[in-house]
């Protein structure tokens, strides 16, 4: 959470998500650039920043460029290990074409932090025991 009182609203991890993922070379990113990526406006794009900015996850530099704060990057970071190990779980289950990141925003921003965690942990665990049985199944066959 972005703080105990504030909760992330699933579009806020959306925003946050993709921040992350254009952010990992440069550090900085264009507000265009977001848009471009999330296919919105620039207004969009300028409110949202505003929102995170106000819950003091981002800032601005005097070009424009967003930044995280060292509270966002933290945020960024955990919720794409969340967001990568629901994608990984739910790719093959999903029909092709379903918004995996859509629907893993709104899962994100309706559970705690603990039951996310659990949540993750267990998907985890599957996805172990799923490969155990395959490898098993692939040797028996040789």
């Amino acid at each position: 959470m972005a703080d105990k009182d504030q909760a992330l609203t699933a579009s806020n991890i959306k925003y946050l998500l993709v921040l992350e993922e254009l952010s990992r070379d440069t550090g900085g990113v264009r507000c265009v650039d977001i848009a471009d990526t999330l296919g919105v406006t620039k207004p969009s794009v300028h409110m949202m920043m505003k929102t995170l900015k106000n819950m003091e996850l981002v800032c601005k530099d005097k070009y424009g460029m967003v930044f995280f704060t060292k509270q966002g990057r933290c945020l960024a970071k955990q919720y794409s290990k969340y967001f990568k190990t629901i994608d990984t779980y739910f790719h093959p289950i999903f029909p092709k074409g379903t918004d995996i990141k859509a629907v893993a925003c709104v899962l994100l921003a309706g559970l705690s932090d603990k039951s996310i965690q659990r949540m993750c942990s267990m998907m985890q665990y599957e996805m172990i025991e799923k490969d155990k049985i395959s490898c098993n199944c692939k040797q028996k066959n040789f």
